[in-house]
């Protein structure tokens, strides 16, 4: 077992992404669903990235260099709030 810290977002007015890469994978990204934006870049395997964004509604997936790996369920992005998306298994078959 190991414990993650996970900081709060400092500002009110965005939500904070976070994005957990708890597989064997060397990095994950997270990105717009088209890929054509980083939202999260690069997360090592059993590490977490975040980042805060403008509340708004998105699609998301996650990517293994540029190999999509899955969807993200569409979500609203709200103010003050914190989304989590953790992907787990091995490095052959990761599952958000």
């Amino acid at each position: 077992m190991k414990l993650l810290d996970n900081d709060n977002s400092g500002n009110r007015l965005k939500a904070l992404l976070i994005l957990y890469n708890l597989t064997g994978k060397s990095a994950l990204s997270l990105r717009t669903q088209d890929g054509g934006t980083i939202v999260i870049p690069d997360v090592a395997s059993k590490t977490s990235g975040k980042r805060e964004v403008n509340p708004s509604k998105v699609q998301l997936a996650v990517y293994d260099g540029d190999k999509k790996i899955a969807d993200a369920p569409p979500v609203s992005l709200a103010r003050g709030q914190a989304f989590s998306l953790f992907v787990v298994g091995d490095a052959s078959a990761a599952t958000p």
